[in-house]
C-alpha cells in the first residue's frame, strides 16, 4: 500500500484572504434551527395529564364506591391507591384503563376522614405521569 502525503505549508508562508460577506449565510439558517428546536421542544412537553376525576379533588362526599379518573388521552397500566391521612392504604379494586378513563371499586364503606388518591398511568406517549389529590367527606373531613 502506498501512502500519499500532501505538504502543508508553515502557517507564517500561508496566505489568508478573508471571503467578502462570510458569516451572513449561517444566519437564516440558525434562526429556522431555532424555531425548529422551540417548536419540537413545546410538543416534547405536552405530555398527556389529568382532566378530571370522580369523586374531585377537595370535593365532599358522603360515599365512595368508585374511583374514575379521566385523562387528556389514551393510557395504559394503571394503578390507583387509596390512603388514609395516616398513610394507611385502603384496599379497592384493581385498576382498570379502558381508552382515556381508569376506574377502580371501592368495596367497603369508608369512615369520614381524610383520605389520598393515588395514581400512576403510562400515557399515550409511552412516559409514566403520576399524581394524587385529598378527597374530602360530607362533614368537612377529607375522604
Amino acid at each position: 500500500m502506498k501512502w500519499k502525503t500532501t505538504p502543508f505549508p508553515h502557517p507564517a508562508e500561508a496566505s489568508f484572504t478573508p471571503r467578502q460577506g462570510r458569516g451572513t449565510g449561517h444566519i437564516p439558517t440558525t434562526l429556522c434551527c431555532a424555531i425548529f428546536v422551540l417548536l419540537g421542544a413545546s410538543a416534547a412537553l405536552a405530555h398527556d395529564r389529568l382532566k378530571s376525576s370522580s369523586p374531585a379533588e377537595n370535593a365532599e362526599v358522603a360515599a365512595v364506591e368508585r374511583i374514575k379518573l379521566e385523562f387528556t388521552s389514551r393510557v395504559r397500566f394503571p394503578a390507583v391507591v387509596l390512603r388514609e391521612a395516616d398513610d394507611t392504604i385502603v384496599g379497592i379494586g384493581k385498576a382498570q384503563a379502558t381508552g382515556d378513563t381508569v376506574t377502580s371499586d371501592v368495596p367497603e364503606v369508608l369512615s369520614a376522614g381524610k383520605y389520598v388518591i393515588a395514581w400512576r398511568v403510562v400515557s399515550s406517549d409511552g412516559h409514566p405521569i403520576e399524581g394524587g389529590f385529598l378527597h374530602p367527606d360530607s362533614s368537612g373531613d377529607t375522604v
